[in-house]
Order: structure tokens, then sequence, then C-alpha cells
């Protein structure tokens, strides 16, 4: 995938993500080569706000759910190279023909995805909290 437009994709999450107040994710899927990533501002409901599909995965160091409440700065991002140097270090990511995608959580830590593609959903019916 192109990485300008895996750079508008990002942007466009964010977007949406920054839309609402909160939003709280989780994994929704993951078969080894595709994982979905769901987030809804309560995920006790069965319809979420947006779903994130990562195509071609390498690497997942996810938590089973976390929050955006009190996060600063974007919730999803491309890797530096300084973050990739990092985490080389400490984990055996191989990231010929990947990119490394960084999720912001309030809980901090390292959420991370290396894939080589990116997209997503949006649905207009899921409840929402608009800012």
């Amino acid at each position: 995938m192109d990485e300008k437009l895996i750079i508008k994709t990002i942007a466009q999450i964010n977007e949406k993500v920054k839309s609402q107040m909160w939003m709280d994710f989780e994994i929704g899927k993951f078969n080894g080569f595709e994982l979905e990533v769901e987030g809804g501002i309560d995920l006790t409901y069965r319809r979420r706000y947006i779903n994130i599909l990562f195509s071609d995965i390498d690497y997942v160091c996810l938590k089973s759910d976390w929050k955006t409440d009190e996060i600063s700065g974007d919730f999803l991002r491309l890797a530096t190279e300084s973050d990739i140097l990092e985490l080389k270090e400490k984990f055996t990511i191989n990231t010929g023909g990947c990119k490394v995608f960084i999720f912001n959580s309030e809980e901090g830590g390292y959420l991370f995805v290396a894939a080589k593609e990116i997209s997503f959903k949006i649905d207009k019916d899921a409840v929402t909290v608009d800012i």
C-alpha cells in the first residue's frame, strides 16, 4: 500500500476518533492474516462506530481492549525510525515491506501492529457522542 495513502487513511481515522468525546477499542477479529480493531463509545452494544482493518500482518502487540478517554495527540500514527529501533530491541518485528502502526491509549504501554495495509469503515447508525 502506498505510503501517501496510508498517511491519508491514518489522518481520516484520527479525525473520526477525535470527533467523539471518548472511544473504547477492542480486538474484533484476528485470523493471523487480518486484524480488525473495533471502536465505539460503549462496547457492550454490538454496533461499533469504527472498524479498522489491518491486512498482511507481521506482528501484533495489543491489549484485548483499551480506552481513549484522556489521550493527548493522535490516536493512531506511523512509527518513526527511532520508534522502530526501540521496538526492535524489545520485540522480534520484521519491518520488511510492513509499516508499524502505533496506537495511543490512556493506559500507555506498547500497542502496535506491523502490517502492509490499513483500511476502515464507519457505521453512521452507531451510537456516538460528538464533540
